[in-house]
């Protein structure tokens, strides 16, 4: 089967995430011990960035139904509940830690059906990993999802935010994940250190 970024638009199209861009990557050449260093070092500029979304992207942040109280937490640099701050390239593909390479997004359902499909990819390129698979790699060619500005909020008909309308596939798609969870353990491990700073 063709995995390239058609197979990856449909996907995303069929589970109400159309609007979501798709970026292609490549792995980049660095050494991968820096890893989680760099990740942690990422975090810290997390607080940075929320801080800057709640000056700058307040449109946005309405758009996307956060409220005062969540405001409040971001003008001290603390993520909002139900809600992550995620690098749009990750930095095993050559991302950087610059806020224009970072974008905030609810973590319902959103953060975790864009979780599902970076899963999705992985375990094409493993063929279908098992919990009994040991040597699990990331695949040569990503497709990132790359969101216009700092603030991803969804168009009507796409998957309902927590607490708002359902328009049927959130708790679908949720049963699928947690299944998803289970049957693969190990590719799960691999896609939390590309992860970002949640609460």
């Amino acid at each position: 089967m063709d995995f390239g970024k058609s197979y990856w638009v449909n996907y995303l199209s069929e589970i109400g995430l159309s609007e979501l861009p798709l970026q292609e990557v490549h792995l980049a050449n660095i050494d991968y011990s820096e890893i989680p260093d760099l990740y942690l070092e990422a975090a810290s500029v997390y607080s940075e960035f929320l801080k800057y979304i709640e000056k700058h992207c307040l449109d946005e942040l309405i758009r996307a139904s956060f409220k005062k109280t969540d405001l409040d937490m971001m003008m001290n640099g603390v993520c909002p509940y139900n809600a992550s701050v995620v690098l749009k390239i990750p930095l095993e593909y050559g991302g950087s830690i610059e806020l224009d390479n970072m974008y905030l997004i609810r973590k319902n359902p959103f953060e975790f059906a864009i979780n599902d499909f970076f899963l999705k990819q992985i375990k094409a390129f493993n063929n279908d990993i098992s919990n009994n698979s040991f040597d699990v790699k990331l695949p040569d060619v990503f497709y990132a999802i790359c969101p216009k500005g700092n603030v991803f909020y969804p168009s009507v008909g796409s998957l309902a935010i927590s607490g708002g309308p359902s328009f049927g596939k959130a708790d679908q798609l949720a049963s699928q994940i947690e299944q998803s969870k289970q049957k693969d353990l190990r590719a799960i491990a691999l896609l939390k250190s590309m992860g970002g700073k949640s609460k």
